[in-house]
Parts: C-alpha cells; structure tokens; sequence
C-alpha cells in the first residue's frame, strides 16, 4: 500500500501544495499552486490554503482517505510542538495556530516547521548537501530565511527561532522592516525591499520597463522572471537596485559564515570554478582558494592574440571577487601533487610550483607546500579527445586537436567512425552535447540503412563552429 502525504509551501506570494507518494522515492503525484494574498487577510488565505490543497489531490486524483499526513513549510518563526506560526512577517500573521486550523479543515495530522528549515533538511537528506552533518542554508525570496542542521539535526533553538537571519541587523537605526524593527538584513536585501526600492525610484520619475498596476508596492512583488528580463536589458534602476541588494546579501553571509566554518580549496578555473567557489561560499566556507595551473593571462590583449581570436585577457567571475573580498585568492602556475588525509578524509594538499617558459609546465624544485583544507572541488576544464584513441583509430584532426568530421553526415576521416559533442567541436555546452547526438543517430541511421533516417534532422550548420 503507498504512502501518501501532502506538502504545502505557504510563502509570502504564492501558495504550493503537492501530493507525494514516499514509499521508496520521492514521487509527486500531483500539484497546484495559487497566489498567496496576504493583504485579504488570514481568513482568505486559509481558505486558499484548502483550496490548493484539494486542487493538488485532483491533480493527483487521490482521494483525501488515502493521504496519511500533511506537512507544511511557513515563511516565520513556528512552535514546532503546537503547530503555532509565531511570527510571520511576510504574512503579517502572529500567534496562529495553523495545524488546529488544517486539521479541522481535513482530518488528519498536520506537521509544521519554517520553510527554509524544511528547504534545508531537504538538501541534507537528497540535495546538494547530502550526507553532510553541518549545513547552513540561506533562501532569498520575498524574504529571507535561514536554516541550521548540526548533527545531521535542525537547530530550532529556545523558542523555536534559530535561523531567522532575515532578521538580524546589518544597518543601526536603519530602514524600517516589515518585523517593525529598523535595520534588518530583509530590510536591505530581501525581495520585497528590492521591489519597494525599484518602485520609489520609478515614483520620482526614473525610466524603467517595469511597471506598477498600483501604488502599493508590496502586493505587487517582483517575479523572479521579472528581475530577469530587467536585468538583461539592462534596466539601470533595476540593476543599480539590484547590486545593492547583492552587497547587502554578502554581507549578511559573511555574518553567518562562522555557523559552518569549513576550508574549501577548489582546483580550476572557467565556469564550472565560479560555480564551485560560489557554491563553497554559500554553505559557509570560512576560506577559498582556487588552484590554476595555467598562468595568469594579461589585462590586454597580447599583440601575438589579434581579433578576430578568442581574446586571452584575465576575467575575474563574480564569485571570483566575492571570494578575494571574503579573505580568499587565486593562485596561478601552481600544481597539485599529492592529496593529504587520515583515512578516507582529506585533510590537505601537496603543491608545487611550476615554469611554463618552455611551452609545458616544470616543477619548481623547492616550492613544495601543503595547504590546509576540509574540502577539494575539481573543476577541470576540457582540452581535447584522448590522442591514443585518435591514433589507434587513425581519425585526422582539426586544427584545435578535435576530431575532423563531414559538415554533412558527421563522420570523420575514417568510414564508419562518427563523432559528436566536445570532441568533435571542442568545449562547449551540455545542450550542444545532445543536439550532435541526436544529428549523430539520424546520420549513423541512413550510414547502416542506406536510405533516408526517419529520424528527425537537428540543424546545427547555422551556428557551427
């Protein structure tokens, strides 16, 4: 017999309810999801609340008899014990008891717990911070909440409000928060602050291509979607805005950082390294250091890199800098040699340094140095197909060590040998990836049949390179 529970995440602008079967995966039977409202009143939103739940149930089609249990994320501080939401400031609720409210609504148990705990947790048993024992989580949206697991458990503190860094002060005496305190991180850098900032300047007359239907800023939250769209097309209120909230956001983490305190050494560079170093730093690194073993590239392009080739100029990422204000650096013409540990823990690395004068990289005798670290992210970047394999097949290549290929049907110098992907067009994306696979098939389909793949033609010729 399934298992069926229903989940709701009640936030400040919308309202999301799913049936979930638990019996040995995490299936979502059905979903819905509603505007929250908050400015009707609790009354209306309560009976949103229901209202979702059982368009959720329709979607599923499983009745209520079937369900076991409900639980339900909220955007506040909650008394786990009694189910009493004590203060949600998005909502502008206190002191309600919404698990009495649901489960004379429903009949059955309902479980309560803040939003951003519950978001944390599910991280911790089946995301990006599975298995680990100590994680800090931070969520930006309407507002902004943070979740504490220590030993594998959530930290709800005394009065069940551990976590509530939205509402820690990051300005004496500064702007006005919904909580009715003056100078809360929310205040600077939630979503809700954004949209009131975006608005008073759009008041004065600052051109913007966002628009107000009306003059009340908070119930017209800006969508993710919306930021979006502004923030590339370069809106200057919005970005100007929205940079601010970004410093604001960065402050409040390197308040929060000593919760985790763990030491990151990432070894690469390009995107995937920015998205490793911001990752680090966003679960609480108290240091990053990013290894390179290339040199540091110039501020200018050299004379010897004319246009129209791929400029070779120092690009410093956004996490990058993030990471060098935090205390963090990057270190160029460095090479790990040995990974240091106790057991199946690493505690260390063993570098050296390295002469590229010559056209490779040489060890530099007497640079050796261990470096301290809880945690090594690889990040290596893609320079070619394997030269053994090219050889044993004897598959000419291009210019950039990639396998040579017809434009046309994708087979390389060698009948019968196909390429696709990276090591046919060099570096590239995971969307390329699948569109040359799937052109691939279509040509090794008509190669073996002799006649015209009812496959589907993917074309790639207009934006090869």
């Amino acid at each position: 017999m399934k298992k069926i529970f229903i989940g709701v995440d009640l936030g400040g602008t919308k309202v999301f309810a799913c049936v979930l079967s638990l019996n040995i995966k995490y299936k979502i039977l059905g979903k819905a999801k509603q505007s929250t409202k908050s400015w009707e009143g609790k009354d209306k939103v309560l009976d949103r609340i229901e209202e979702t739940i059982k368009l959720s149930l329709a979607d599923a089609k499983v009745s209520l008899k079937k369900v076991e249990a409900m639980g339900i994320g909220v955007p506040g501080a909650v008394d786990v014990k009694k189910g009493t939401i004590l203060f949600a400031s998005n909502l502008g609720w206190k002191n309600v008891n919404l698990k009495k409210e649901l489960e004379k609504r429903f009949k059955i148990p309902v479980f309560l717990n803040n939003d951003v705990n519950l978001g944390t947790l599910a991280e911790q048993k089946i995301g990006a911070a599975k298995d680990a024992q100590s994680v800090v989580g931070v969520y930006w949206g309407t507002g902004i909440g943070g979740g504490i697991i220590v030993d594998g458990k959530i930290v709800h503190g005394d009065s069940s409000t551990a976590g509530e860094i939205g509402h820690m002060i990051v300005a004496y005496d500064g702007k006005k928060c919904s909580c009715g305190r003056k100078g809360c991180f929310e205040s600077y850098a939630a979503k809700w602050a954004l949209t009131q900032n975006v608005y008073q300047r759009i008041k004065k007359g600052e051109k913007s291509q966002i628009e107000f239907k009306g003059d009340k800023p908070r119930e017209e939250i800006l969508k993710s979607s919306v930021i979006k769209k502004a923030y590339l097309a370069n809106d200057p209120v919005l970005k100007e805005e929205l940079l601010k909230s970004v410093n604001y956001f960065g402050m409040g983490l390197a308040n929060i950082v000593n919760l985790l305190n763990p030491e990151v050494i990432v070894i690469g560079g390009g995107d995937t390294g920015s998205d490793c170093i911001g990752t680090s730093m966003r679960q609480g690194a108290s240091r990053v250091i990013n290894f390179e073993l290339l040199g540091q590239p110039p501020h200018e392009r050299a004379d010897s890199n004319p246009w129209p080739q791929w400029s070779r100029v120092l690009r410093i990422s956004s996490s990058v800098e993030e990471m060098q204000v935090l205390g963090g650096d990057v270190f160029y013409e460095i090479m790990t040699t040995r990974f240091v540990g106790n057991g199946r823990k690493v505690t260390g690395l063993e570098t050296v340094k390295v002469d590229w004068s010559k056209g490779h990289p040489e060890k530099i005798a007497g640079s050796e140095k261990i470096w301290k670290c809880d945690l090594v992210l690889l990040a290596m970047g893609f320079l070619g197909p394997r030269s053994e394999l090219l050889e044993q097949c004897g598959c000419e290549t291009d210019p950039r060590s990639n396998i040579k290929t017809d434009p046309k049907t994708r087979m390389s110098s060698v009948d019968g040998v196909f390429a696709a992907g990276d090591c046919r067009r060099g570096q590239s994306l995971v969307v390329w990836a699948i569109s040359e696979g799937r052109e691939v098939a279509r040509c090794v389909d008509e190669y073996l049949s002799g006649s015209q793949s009812l496959l589907p033609k993917v074309r790639l010729e207009t934006f090869d390179y």
